[in-house]
């Protein structure tokens, strides 16, 4: 995450990144849309964490890292999942 964070001050671009992991969005990024066949809501992560919209979507589930469950994944042979 530290390379991405970094990248467009580096190279002076702008960035886009899609990902689930809303901690991390949230707390790396300057602005933020959230995507469902449309645009639910956008803005400035601090202003956009306090929104109804936001609220009604993810409560406080972005404050906590995501860590994803293996057990339910089917791109995952039965070997590759740790005990």
């Amino acid at each position: 995450y530290q390379f991405i964070d970094e990248l467009p001050d580096f190279l002076r671009c702008a960035m886009l990144v899609v990902s689930h992991d809303l901690h991390w969005v949230m707390k790396g990024s300057r602005r933020v849309i959230c995507l469902n066949k449309h645009i639910c809501c956008e803005g400035q992560p601090s202003e956009l964490a306090i929104t109804s919209e936001f609220q009604k979507l993810f409560g406080h589930h972005y404050e906590q890292p995501y860590v994803h469950q293996h057990h339910a994944c089917e791109h995952h042979a039965p070997s590759d999942v740790a005990p």
